[in-house]
């Protein structure tokens, strides 16, 4: 008899162990998805600002856009963000046409990076 509660406490310690490891878990990943989601609120904030900068009248206005647009690297926006840049990369002004490619080229680096990790950081 002995051995069989040895079994069933112990039994009982491994599952309390477990449930104590998926709720700490389960509270890490809420959090970890709650900043997540904050951040791609904020940059959707940056995005509606820059796009509506982007549509000005203002060389300064759109430059000022096109800077804001080429610092929004969250996968969730980066394409938006992307297909407007390209558009610019048209305009009229030649100056908003080149700091829209450089923009371009930058965003294009830098979601490189951040989705293909170098072979040394692995």
């Amino acid at each position: 008899m002995k051995i069989i509660e040895v079994f069933m406490y112990g039994g009982g310690l491994i599952l309390l162990g477990l449930v104590i490891y998926i709720v700490f878990a389960s509270r890490r990943t809420y959090k970890e998805a709650k900043s997540r989601q904050i951040k791609i609120d904020w940059a959707l904030t940056q995005l509606e600002r820059a796009l509506e900068q982007t549509t000005s009248k203002e060389e300064t206005q759109v430059l000022a856009g096109i800077q804001c647009l080429s610092t929004l690297n969250i996968a969730e926006i980066r394409f938006q963000a992307l297909r407007r840049l390209d558009d610019l990369t048209e305009h009229e002004d030649p100056l908003i046409a080149k700091y829209a490619e450089s923009a371009m080229v930058r965003l294009s680096k830098s979601a490189a990076q951040s989705e293909c990790p170098s072979p040394d950081s692995r």
